[in-house]
């Protein structure tokens, strides 16, 4: 069973891959307060749906991928120079 904590870990991981801060992460997803960010990402507050939804939209992800993340350890797949390469 997954725990915030654990969605909040696939979040963070996600936000360093793509070079992001929590402020820049929570303006690219759509206005949302760093300190709720940051509550979601240390897993203290479950995200809601909405939230997830933007979350993943500001990291070119959809949410399943966040969920797979959380729940196995295997990244979403992105595409590099035409190449689709797995991030670790």
């Amino acid at each position: 069973m997954l725990t915030n904590i654990d969605i909040g870990r696939a979040i963070d991981h996600l936000m360093v891959d793509r070079g992001y801060n929590q402020k820049q992460l929570a303006e690219r997803a759509g206005e949302m307060d760093t300190a709720n960010l940051n509550r979601i990402i240390k897993g203290k507050q479950a995200a809601t749906t909405d939230r997830l939804e933007a979350i993943a939209k500001a990291l070119d992800v959809k949410v399943w991928e966040i969920y797979r993340l959380a729940e196995d350890g295997q990244p979403p797949r992105r595409e590099t120079h035409g190449r689709p390469r797995c991030m670790s």
